[in-house]
């Protein structure tokens, strides 16, 4: 049994290998439009990855009328931006 599974996530191994060096090479063979798209794509994930990663979680509770509120607050690395992109950037592409 344990054969046979690892036989298996062999297998499915050398599938994704093979995609991984399809795609490659599909890559390899678009214009330089294409690359260039895809590396500002790939830059701008990664940016909005580390803008919006989450540095910790905050959870405030108070006590209104006897009643227990809780809220949570998460702190990022550079909030400013997210509000600069939203307010220069995407009207930016949208005219």
């Amino acid at each position: 049994m344990l054969l046979r599974l690892a036989r298996t996530i062999e297998g499915t191994h050398r599938l994704a290998q093979r995609w991984e060096e399809e795609l490659r090479g599909a890559e390899g063979r678009l214009p330089l439009t294409g690359r260039l798209q895809n590396l500002f794509s790939d830059t701008r994930s990664f940016f909005k990855k580390f803008w919006g990663f989450e540095v910790f979680t905050a959870e405030d509770a108070i006590t209104v009328d006897g009643q227990q509120i809780t809220g949570k607050r998460s702190v990022t690395n550079f909030p400013p931006v997210g509000g600069v992109e939203k307010n220069v950037v995407y009207p930016i592409r949208r005219a």
